[in-house]
């Protein structure tokens, strides 16, 4: 028997959204609650995916001292500027 899937592209598109509510959420000042409206989510369900991604968080492994210098641009993963 063959289970369900979501498409590849499904975790891509769930990650970008993410990564845009954290950016919307730390540089921009927005709150959860804005957040979770903008998302069709409950707060809580917000909060949660913030508190995993704290929970989840390691050290810098960069093994190079130029590589640990913040120089990410904003929204850097975004295709398109």
């Amino acid at each position: 028997m063959r289970r369900w899937s979501a498409p590849d592209n499904a975790g891509r598109a769930e990650d970008e959204r993410f990564l845009e509510a954290m950016h919307r959420h730390e540089v921009d000042g927005m709150s959860f609650a804005v957040l979770a409206r903008d998302l069709c989510r409950s707060r809580a369900a917000v909060c949660g995916m913030f508190k995993r991604v704290r929970d989840a968080e390691q050290p810098c492994q960069c093994v190079n001292p130029e590589n640990r210098d913040g120089g990410m641009p904003p929204r850097w993963w975004r295709k398109c500027p």
